[in-house]
């Protein structure tokens, strides 16, 4: 039989990392619109959660003085859309806000909570990635630092060690106006959908030459993954309409897609070369 469901809240970080400690299993909770839906689904026996919401440390937006961004875990996507230096600088982090469920959801949702649920068809890695986000995480040993593309280990698997959570996103400093960049989802629906898969490019170009490239996609594997077989093709190239049939085979040798309750391998297969084309399509039109 299931035990009562029980929340504590912290304030500081040190009460956080204390009641962490000495609650195992104990799950941070903040905007609760992935934890209270698995709470439905699969009722945690009385797994305790710890309310994060009012920890300081893991909140706000700020920048260091070297332009770099530090977005607290609890920041929620309308604290990130209401932002318009971060969103004129990331503009595939804004449209994958814009694109996480309707206003409620980006009202209680969180980024750290999104990536912490470790789902390989959240919004906001495929762009983070693209991005070079890196994760700052605390534990009972301190604070570490590990790249987003390092931290999803498996379906719903990540590198957090035990008592360990997500403080913050750090992403380096860009100038968008060098960037063509573009994410773009696939759902049941155009509006408020889960994606069937998803994909976030970035090209930075010269003359028609491309000297940076990140790809990323959702729902293509297992976990959210960069597609560095991809970016390779593109480095140095002529950005070309040639080109991407060759990136559409490369796609195909890089992904792994997943059955599950939203599609299936074949379609995911199928859709993801056409999805390609058009978010390149997309990106060398200047939207994100």
């Amino acid at each position: 039989m299931s035990t009562p469901w029980s929340i504590v809240a912290a304030d500081t970080l040190d009460d956080l990392l204390a009641v962490m400690q000495h609650n195992p299993g104990c799950r941070p909770l903040a905007g609760g619109t992935d934890l209270l839906v698995q709470k439905q689904l699969r009722p945690l026996d009385g797994e305790p959660c710890v309310d994060i919401s009012r920890i300081p440390e893991l909140a706000g937006i700020s920048r260091t003085s070297a332009g770099d961004w530090r977005i607290g875990a609890t920041t929620s996507y309308s604290q990130i859309l209401a932002d318009p230096v971060l969103c004129e600088t990331f503009p595939m982090l804004a449209r994958a806000a814009g694109l996480t469920g309707g206003w409620a959801i980006q009202n209680r949702g969180t980024l750290g909570g999104n990536l912490a649920n470790a789902s390989p068809a959240a919004d906001s890695p495929p762009a983070l990635m693209c991005y070079e986000a890196e994760l700052e995480l605390v534990g009972p040993s301190g604070s570490r630092q590990m790249p987003l593309a390092d931290f999803f280990l498996d379906y719903r698997r990540t590198a957090l060690r035990p008592g360990e959570l997500i403080a913050a996103i750090l992403v380096p400093a860009r100038d968008p106006r060098v960037w063509h960049e573009s994410y773009t989802k696939v759902g049941t629906r155009e509006a408020q959908s889960i994606a069937k898969l998803s994909l976030a490019i970035a090209l930075h170009l010269e003359d028609g030459i491309v000297l940076q490239a990140f790809l990323a996609g959702g729902a293509l594997a297992p976990t959210c993954v960069r597609l560095i077989e991809c970016e390779t093709l593109l480095v140095g190239a002529r950005f070309e309409r040639a080109l991407i049939p060759r990136l559409q085979d490369s796609l195909q040798r890089a992904i792994h897609p997943i059955d599950d309750l939203r599609s299936n391998e074949h379609y995911r297969r199928r859709v993801a070369s056409a999805l390609l084309e058009r978010a390149l399509r997309t990106a060398m039109k200047g939207t994100a």
